[in-house]
């Protein structure tokens, strides 16, 4: 099954954070599934660091 899914899931995804349900994680990781995001969920995680409204502890070069 394809998915597409939205930026605050991809920063929950990133802080593996636990408002993330254990069946969207299930839905995300299941090989299956094809799971997408869109070039503008990117533009607005660049806007949100560069506004200082989140901060990533994760490798993006490394993803």
């Amino acid at each position: 099954m394809n998915y597409l899914i939205d930026t605050q899931i991809i920063l929950w995804i990133l802080s593996d954070n636990p408002k993330l349900s254990d069946n969207i994680r299930e839905i995300i990781n299941y090989l299956k599934n094809v799971t997408y995001f869109s070039l503008i969920s990117l533009i607005e995680i660049a806007i949100k660091l560069k506004l200082n409204q989140i901060r990533l502890h994760v490798d993006l070069p490394g993803l």
